[in-house]
């Protein structure tokens, strides 16, 4: 992924495959975003226009991000035992 910071919206790319991320918003509703129309919005500052790539699939997610206590604990003295 290649990131990038616009003035008002995060973005990444990754060209290879042509993954396109934008953060939402304040004020931006997942459902209006959720719309052939939006990612098109969404892709012509970038040179991509329907005339110049095909759509292949388009749609929202959270991202959650959450704080771990402990990372990983010690292996076992069982060998084979995964690591946690």
């Amino acid at each position: 992924m290649r990131p990038w910071h616009a003035p008002r919206r995060w973005s990444a790319a990754a060209p290879a495959r042509r993954r396109w991320e934008f953060m939402r918003l304040p004020g931006e509703s997942a459902a209006e975003l959720d719309t052939t129309e939006a990612a098109w919005r969404l892709l012509a500052p970038h040179g991509v226009t329907p005339e110049t790539a095909t759509l292949l699939r388009s749609t929202t997610y959270r991202f959650r991000a959450m704080w771990a206590e402990q990372w990983r604990r010690a292996a076992s003295s069982s060998p084979g035992t995964p690591r946690i």
